[in-house]
Parts: C-alpha cells; sequence; structure tokens
C-alpha cells in the first residue's frame, strides 16, 4: 500500500511539472510603482495613502504553467499628522510564492501569483521640538496578485502586476493592520 501512495504521488508530481525541458530557467526582474494604503485618516490634519514601490524578482519556471516566485518589496510609506504629532509607517520586506501562467498568444500572457509574506514596518512618531519614538514590528501573512507580460524578445518581458498584502503593526500603544495595494511596471529577464 505504501508503495501505491508513494508512486502515486510522484507521478502527480511529474505530471504537474512535466512540460518542455526548454521552459524550466531561472528568470529575474524589476518593477516600479505606486501603493496605495488602505488606511483610516478621520482626525488628521494631513495624511498621506500613496507611496512610490518597488520591488526585485528572482523566479524559477518549472514549465509553461507553473513558476516559483521570491521578492524583496518595499511598499513606500503613509503619513499622517495630527496636532504636533507626525507619524509614519513604512514597509518592506520578502514575498515567496507560486505562480499560475496563461500564455494568451501574441506574445501576451497573464498569471496569478499566490504566497507568504515576510513583513517589516516601521512605525515612526515625532512631537514637535520634543521626542521621536520609533517601533519595528515582523509579520508574516498571506499575499497575492493579478498580471500580465509581454514578450519584448525571447528571454525579455514586460510585465505589469497588482499586488495585495496586508501590513500589521504592533506599536506599544496597540495593534493594528492595513491592506496596502500595488500597482508595478518593470522587466524580467530569464536565462
Amino acid at each position: 500500500m505504501k508503495k501505491i501512495i508513494t508512486t502515486s504521488l510522484l507521478a502527480a508530481l511529474g505530471a504537474l511539472f512535466a512540460g518542455s525541458v526548454q521552459a524550466q530557467q531561472v528568470y529575474i526582474g524589476g518593477t516600479v510603482g505606486e501603493s496605495f494604503w488602505n488606511v483610516d485618516c478621520s482626525g488628521t490634519t494631513d495624511c498621506s495613502k500613496y507611496h512610490s514601490n518597488y520591488k526585485a524578482i528572482l523566479g524559477y519556471t518549472f514549465n509553461s504553467s507553473w513558476a516559483i516566485e521570491a521578492s524583496y518589496f518595499s511598499v513606500g510609506e503613509t503619513t499622517a499628522n495630527i496636532g504636533e504629532i507626525s507619524g509614519g509607517v513604512k514597509a518592506t520586506g520578502i514575498d515567496l510564492g507560486g505562480v499560475y501562467r496563461v500564455d494568451l498568444g501574441n506574445k501576451w500572457g497573464a498569471f496569478a501569483k499566490l504566497g507568504v509574506s515576510d513583513n517589516r514596518a516601521q512605525v515612526t512618531a515625532v512631537e514637535t521640538n520634543v521626542a521621536q519614538t520609533s517601533v519595528e514590528t515582523k509579520k508574516a501573512g498571506a499575499f497575492g496578485g493579478l498580471g500580465v507580460t509581454y514578450a519584448l524578445t525571447r528571454d525579455a518581458s514586460f510585465r505589469a502586476d497588482v499586488d495585495a498584502r496586508r501590513i500589521e503593526v504592533d506599536a506599544t500603544t496597540g495593534s493594528s493592520s492595513g491592506n496596502v495595494y500595488s500597482i508595478n511596471i518593470g522587466l524580467q529577464v530569464a536565462f
């Protein structure tokens, strides 16, 4: 019975990652874009929800449909002022996720990704001419995204994607979290 289960699992894995050997490749890439922090700004005198972001990508394609992707990202910072106190949350992290790709024809492709994100949030609060406080939080969470690619050459592609993740903050005053959505464009190169 154990042999049958093991053989079945190996056959299923082989079928999942079957495809041309040529499709297996490493790729690197980078994107830039804008992040939207879904935070409540009520009661503030000034609040910033949008910030530029970037992402460095390293991936491995198993076949024409499946890949695994790791990335280092920064979603920028959200800031707010309440009277003499100004504060902000900056977030960076590392993603690791599975990518499912579909060939749309005419050099176009689409992908969906889902995985785990190790987020690092830095909270800073400053009271004018008095004091500055900073707290850092590291939390793991889920992330997901959708995107498209356009092949410029056999190995280079234009890439556009939208990502969503939840950033958790544990400050000395309590715990808070918010969703951050990022829209990115960039390039990826396979070798």
